[in-house]
């Protein structure tokens, strides 16, 4: 039996015993542990935590845990667990920190974690929303101009 673990860090990856590979263009390959420090020196760092300050307190929310970030109001707020928060950053700036761990820019105002997406629902003729896991009264909505590439994306 052969186990194989997937990490978003070169650095874990390198430490982790076995042999390591990297996904590149689509196809798996080994990374030759004599280049380990020259692949250590070029990988971007990679913030695990986003902040949300509510008062005196900051919290620090791991991107798994983040249903969806919707833009209200000059604000921009973060859904965890069913408890909003609000944050410093900007969507624009949100879906680029967010992005790698599969967020998606559904609308205008809205930001979705595909991994918490249920269900694409059709609202009328043009229009559509996503149903989000154990959330039964959330649907975020989907912009027109977005259905094309969420049905070439997930195949639908």
């Amino acid at each position: 039996m052969k186990l194989i673990t997937t990490s978003l860090s070169l650095k874990s990856t390198l430490l982790l015993p076995g042999n390591p590979y990297t996904l590149y263009q689509g196809q798996m390959q080994k990374i030759y542990t004599d280049d380990y420090f020259d692949l250590l020196r070029q990988e971007p760092l990679i913030y695990t935590k986003i902040s949300a300050k509510v008062e005196d307190k900051v919290f620090l929310f791991d991107p798994e845990d983040i249903s969806y970030v919707e833009a209200q109001n000059s604000k921009t707020i973060i859904s965890v667990r069913d408890s909003m928060f609000p944050c410093q950053y900007t969507l624009d700036e949100l879906e680029g920190k967010l992005k790698r761990f599969g967020f998606y820019r559904c609308h205008r105002s809205y930001l979705v974690n595909m991994q918490k997406v249920e269900e694409v629902k059709k609202w009328t003729k043009n229009s559509y929303s996503l149903k989000l896991k154990n959330m039964e009264d959330k649907h975020v909505p989907l912009a027109k101009g977005r259905i094309d590439e969420l049905r070439e994306l997930y195949d639908f």
